[in-house]
This record gives C-alpha cells, sequence and structure tokens, in this order.
C-alpha cells in the first residue's frame, strides 16, 4: 500500500479483560476480546468490517481510536504512533477520528438541542472563535446531513430514529475528521431508512474525502458500502479483501456461513451452511487453535492445536484457515 496515502496502520493488536475471580487466592485470568488484529486504511477508503454479536468488532472500535489502550500491538494514525499516547497528547487526535455509534436513541443527550449537540464539539476543540460562529457551522453541517434548520431546535425525541443517526453524523463531521468509524449506524432502523444512511455516508466520504470503518453484522449492508471487507470471528480477523473476492471467492468457512445467508437478486443463493454448537464465549488468553474449529464442519486435528495466521492468497485476499492450504 502506498506510504503517502495510507492513514491508519493497525499492527496485532489484542485487548484482554478480566475475568471475575472465583476466591481472593485465585490468580486473576483474562480473556482475548481482540487478538492479533491488523488493518491498513488509505484515505477515502471504507473498510467493512463483519462478524456476529460479541465476536469483538466494538472493541477493535473503541481501541483503534484509544478510547481503550491496547495490551498489544501498534496504531499508527496519519503517520504517528499513538498506541500509548496520555490523554493529553491524544487530543490533536481526537477530532481527527470521529466515531458514530449504534443506537442513536442513547448517543445523543436528551436535554440539549441539536444545535446545542453539534456546536458542543466544535466548541471543545476551538475550531471557532465564537459561540456564533460554532452555532453557523453547526447548521452548516446538520444542513449537510439533511437536517433542516428549522428543526435545528428541537430535542432529540422529537426525531425518528434515521434522524437521529444523521444528527450524530453531523456531530462527527462537525470538528473536520479524517477517520470515522461508523459502528452499526444502520442496525436500529427501518430498511427503507438504511439505504438513505448509507448513501449519506457514501456521498460525504467523496464530500469531505473521509475514510471510514463500517461495522456490520449484515454483509448485505456491508456490501453496499465497502471497498475492502473483513471478517472477524471471537475476537480475530479470519479473512479480508476486496469486496468482490470475498463475496465471489470466500475462503474461510465462517465467511462461506455469513454469505450462504444473504440472498442476492439475479443469482443463486448459496446453500445454507448450518452451524454446530452456539456461540461460544471469548477465548482465554493462552487458547491455541483455530477460533472456529467447535463450531466448523471441516476442522481437522490441527485446526483443534494450532492457531492458523493470516496468509495472502492472492493479491489483497487473506485468510487464516488451514484447509485453505490444503
Amino acid at each position: 500500500m502506498d506510504a503517502d496515502n495510507l492513514l491508519l496502520d493497525v499492527k496485532n493488536i489484542t485487548k484482554k479483560f478480566p475475568l471475575s475471580r472465583s476466591g481472593p487466592f485465585e490468580k486473576k485470568k483474562y480473556v482475548n476480546a481482540v487478538k492479533d488484529f491488523s488493518v491498513s486504511l488509505k484515505r477515502k477508503e471504507i473498510f467493512g468490517l463483519v462478524g456476529e454479536s460479541g465476536c469483538g468488532k466494538s472493541t477493535v472500535a473503541r481501541t483503534i481510536i484509544r478510547l481503550y489502550r491496547p495490551d498489544a500491538g501498534k496504531i499508527i494514525y496519519d503517520g504517528t504512533d499513538i498506541t500509548n499516547m496520555e490523554e493529553r497528547e491524544l487530543r490533536p487526535f481526537r477530532k481527527k477520528m470521529q466515531m458514530v455509534f449504534q443506537n442513536p436513541y442513547s448517543s445523543l443527550n436528551p436535554r440539549h438541542t441539536v444545535k446545542e449537540i453539534v456546536t458542543q464539539p466544535i466548541m471543545f476543540h476551538a475550531l471557532a472563535v465564537s459561540r456564533r460562529e460554532a452555532e453557523e457551522k453547526a447548521m452548516y453541517y446538520l444542513d449537510k446531513v439533511g437536517v433542516l434548520s428549522s428543526q435545528a431546535d428541537r430535542y432529540p425525541h422529537q426525531f425518528s430514529g434515521g434522524q437521529r443517526q444523521r444528527i450524530s453524523i453531523a456531530r462527527a463531521l462537525a470538528v473536520a475528521p479524517d477517520f470515522i468509524i461508523a459502528d452499526e449506524p444502520v442496525s436500529a432502523l427501518d430498511v427503507s431508512i438504511q439505504a438513505q444512511i448509507l448513501n449519506l455516508l457514501l456521498d460525504l466520504r467523496e464530500e469531505f474525502s473521509l475514510s471510514f470503518m463500517f461495522i456490520a453484522h449484515d454483509l448485505a449492508v456491508v456490501r453496499h458500502v465497502s471497498d475492502r471487507v473483513g471478517i472477524m470471528y471471537l475476537g480475530r480477523l479470519v479473512e479480508y479483501g476486496p469486496y468482490s473476492n470475498i463475496f465471489e471467492d470466500p475462503l474461510h468457512p465462517y465467511t462461506m456461513t455469513l454469505l450462504s445467508a444473504v440472498p442476492v437478486l439475479g443469482k443463486r443463493t448459496m446453500d445454507a451452511v448450518v452451524l454446530s454448537d452456539e456461540v461460544p464465549n471469548a477465548p482465554s488468553e493462552d487458547f491455541t487453535g483455530c477460533v472456529f474449529a467447535h463450531r466448523c464442519g471441516r476442522h481437522s486435528g490441527r485446526c483443534l492445536n494450532e492457531t492458523p495466521v493470516l496468509r495472502e492468497h492472492e493479491s489483497g485476499h487473506f485468510v487464516a484457515c488451514w484447509r485453505s492450504e490444503m
């Protein structure tokens, strides 16, 4: 990838959380919410991250923008290592990296008007010389996402879910970021509204030269917006590549499983792949083997005992699966 065009380079980040101890003398144990996760992102690129609920997608997002500190690995943003920066050092980067959260009903302060909600980050980051200028900028970004000026003095509860998500996007745009993580931004919305929000994000990418990480559990939604797609399972990236490779030539059994549930107009749907067992808990920090092995109908003894690493199958298309090497 062209270094001059590289905005984000995440290298093998791990984030673990402690388990509750059953007794005061028991050694503290950890689970890996995210393990050895790597991704790079070009300017104006949209990277889609897909996986079932609980697989670690949101933890990845919060770690990348340093709401969490990683336990291992590196996060390089626009050429600067932000992995272990303290909050004061991070402040200039906070406005460069923004996040749109899944639930527009809980992510907006119900006590503030939408104009106040979008004005506050502008004032906090000193992007205007006066309150009046900040409010004018807020109105500009609300207009960009399709919220009428006549609605700016209303409160969040007076808007629909789709309109609230537009307000959340305006709040993220207000500090002129380079990179936005959209964490399940349409999953709480009606299907008819989802397409409007997805098209809005694509338009904003072009107008403001934005890069996105778009997180979802629905591959059909990710296909609509993404340049490249990553598939995540239990804290690990198991496959990633250009969206055409992922959808036309999936290599990992988990990717095949997800795709078998996605109807495609004009094409024969893949035979449904039924997984065995329930979704397991996050693996312990000393886990070895493939995290998907116990639900995979194609696993071998090697899958249970050795952890597969991401290997390039063809240009830009990587998979972590022992079976793909056979």
